[in-house]
């Protein structure tokens, strides 16, 4: 542990103040000093090779008996990098007690209104249950984590570099990560590059963000747009962007880290956001102008089964609910040809409504059966030959 209880007064080992003191330290410790997860007496290691820190007799049970030296020095790189990065913005304290886990925080982020964010530096100290309730009680608390993986975890499928070997603990964690916004995908290549009808990503529909520390290098490897392959241990990786602590960026709306390397990806979020409003508006529209070929112009959207008003109908509700009745009607006169009450002269020709074209496989589908395709031309890809792709 980085962190003693002395009179109730938290006491850090590598706090400056006592660098030439150490032994005055130990001698103020020694029988005094307590652990602040047991308030058990701890055991000052104030030597020449390793970092000062306090320890707990032999057989301590205790979670702050199982630290690794790799685990104490990352603490102490983040809480002097947060301290440095953050400045006056917020106050940040190492080891936070967790009564209700009886454990600690390694870095609470206390911010001006009062909200916290929390820093966890994970190098295999915990098994999935004990991290499963580590992630409830943050999701309990409303406390947004920045979880960061030992790189000795790293784990890259040989001879695959596109691919990642994940332990049940890593999974737990991508799961936890949400929507990432910081990595180039179909998103923003179809919207802006290729003017596509492609909708933005969603916490749910997203790949995960992974983050690896090397304490040693003092460096951050980011794995962005981890998602599921065939295998349960084995993930696709979209890209790794590498970077010294000294470049990480941390959001001031989200508790988020990127490399300043990565800030364009803002800005084309942005891009990609303004342009599909603008697709989707045209679209609507279109959907409208469709109805009103068929039906004429109409001010209740009820005559086509929608409720609300038309503008709040969803994209694609307007033509689905044409299609339908243009289906009802086809199926109506073919009755009454099939009764003699028609005939076939007298059938109304029904436009084709699968108008959307595949340029892979020639083929002209419905809206529905298409993946992605240009507004203006009406051309794309349909989902058989997105399958084929993959």
């Amino acid at each position: 542990m980085l962190t003693a209880l002395l009179d109730g007064q938290k006491i850090l080992a590598t706090d400056p103040i006592w660098d030439g003191r150490k032994e005055e330290l130990r001698v103020l410790c020694n029988g005094r000093a307590v652990c602040p997860v047991c308030s058990e007496p701890i055991i000052c290691k104030f030597g020449q090779h390793r970092i000062h820190h306090y320890a707990h007799s032999r057989g301590a049970d205790c979670p702050g008996n199982r630290e690794t030296i790799e685990h104490l020095l990352g603490k102490d790189l983040l809480y002097k990098f947060l301290k440095e990065h953050l400045g006056d913005l917020a106050e940040v304290e190492v080891e936070y007690p967790l009564p209700e886990l009886h454990s600690t925080c390694d870095l609470l982020i206390r911010l001006p209104d009062d909200r916290y964010r929390a820093v966890e530096f994970f190098c295999g100290q915990w098994k999935e249950k004990e991290l499963r309730d580590r992630l409830d009680y943050y999701q309990s608390k409303a406390i947004e984590v920045v979880w960061l993986i030992s790189i000795n975890r790293y784990q890259v499928q040989e001879n695959l570099q596109t691919n990642i070997k994940l332990r049940v603990q890593e999974r737990l964690l991508l799961a936890s990560s949400g929507l990432d916004k910081f990595y180039v995908n179909d998103w923003y290549k179809k919207i802006v590059l290729q003017g596509e009808y492609f909708p933005l990503p969603t916490d749910d529909s997203a790949g995960g963000t992974l983050n690896f520390f090397d304490v040693e290098g003092k460096k951050l490897k980011i794995i962005r747009d981890v998602n599921p392959s065939g295998c349960v241990t084995t993930y696709r990786i979209g890209a790794v962007i590498e970077g010294s602590l000294d470049e990480v960026q941390i959001s001031p709306k989200r508790h988020v880290w990127y490399l300043k390397k990565e800030e364009v990806w803002k800005e084309r979020w942005l891009l990609a956001k303004e342009l599909f409003a603008e697709m989707k508006a045209k679209k609507e529209a279109d959907d409208k102008e469709y109805a009103r070929n068929w039906f004429g112009d109409f001010d209740n959207p009820r005559k086509l089964g929608l409720n609300g008003s038309l503008n709040d109908a969803g994209v694609g509700q307007v033509r689905k609910k044409v299609d339908e009745r243009v289906a009802n009607q086809a199926a109506q006169e073919l009755e009454g040809i099939v009764s003699g009450n028609n005939s076939w002269d007298s059938w109304p020709a029904v436009e084709d409504v699968a108008e959307y074209h595949c340029s892979k496989c020639d083929g002209l589908f419905f809206e529905a059966d298409m993946v992605s395709y240009k507004l203006d031309t009406k051309e794309g890809l349909c989902r058989e030959c997105s399958r084929s792709r993959k």
